[in-house]
């Protein structure tokens, strides 16, 4: 004789719930797996940086746009991509935070951006808003520099090779100094570049003037100069505390002083 056991309705009930339970989550799991979508979307950690440049000759013709490498050298290996003809770049897989921007193509100086904020933004990382006009080193070797007063004025004469003329004109950019060591790198006081159509060029200064620059009457001071592009490519280098020239041609002569009237 067979023996039966009838369990009470109420466990019956939660042991069926049970399995009714452990069913609908399995098929669940096979549908999230067989449809590739997890069932906990992964937290994005990288998106592109991407933007556009507009390069030009060393003075104001715009040229080909293609073939400036810009990369990211906050990471390593920094990770980079190439302008197209449109002058536009696309780096993807960046990770989030700070980052530098680093331009770089023969014939150009190096331009840098930095503190670059870059985060997620819908998938569409980081679009450049700034468009960096870029151009090519200068050509211009100075070959002569003198500085002389005379009825309170100062003028600073400037030879250039090629020199400047109307339809050709050359950009020579001026740094002071009131020690004998003044350079590109060593200044109190740097200009915008000036423009030069005639050779030699020449830049006259005020006691008004230079009183106003920092340099008192009496004072002995240093100009040195360098050719340079319209597009100097200059950019402020917050790790060494000064503004890069990438463009200027290092050809140049000794440095001239004057006194101050």
């Amino acid at each position: 004789m067979a023996l039966t056991i009838k369990l009470p309705k109420q466990p019956q009930m939660r042991i069926i719930r049970f399995f009714l339970f452990v069913s609908i989550f399995l098929l669940a799991m096979a549908c999230s797996k067989k449809n590739g979508n997890p069932s906990t979307p992964a937290t994005p950690f990288d998106a592109p940086v991407s933007g556009e440049v507009i390069l030009y000759d060393e003075a104001t013709l715009p040229v080909d746009k293609s073939g400036m490498t810009v990369s990211v050298d906050s990471i390593f290996p920094p990770s980079s991509s190439v302008t197209g003809t449109n002058g536009r770049f696309s780096i993807p897989f960046i990770a989030f935070g700070t980052k530098t921007l680093v331009f770089e193509k023969a014939g150009y100086g190096t331009y840098k951006m930095f503190n670059i904020s870059h985060a997620y933004n819908n998938g569409a990382g980081t679009v450049l808003t700034t468009i960096p006009s870029l151009g090519k080193l200068s050509s211009t070797a100075i070959t002569g520099l003198t500085a002389s007063v005379a009825s309170g004025i100062v003028t600073v004469s400037i030879t250039s090779n090629p020199g400047g003329n109307s339809s050709s004109p050359k950009y020579i950019r001026l740094f002071l100094n009131s020690r004998p060591s003044v350079s590109n790198t060593n200044y109190l006081k740097v200009f915008d570049a000036f423009v030069a159509r005639i050779n030699p060029f020449e830049k006259t200064f005020s006691k008004a003037e230079l009183n106003a620059l920092g340099f008192s009457s009496g004072t002995t001071v240093y100009v040195r100069t360098y050719g340079d592009s319209f597009w100097s490519n200059s950019y402020d280098d917050p790790v060494i505390g000064r503004t890069i020239f990438p463009n200027l041609n290092m050809s140049t002569v000794a440095a001239a002083s004057f006194i101050v009237p």
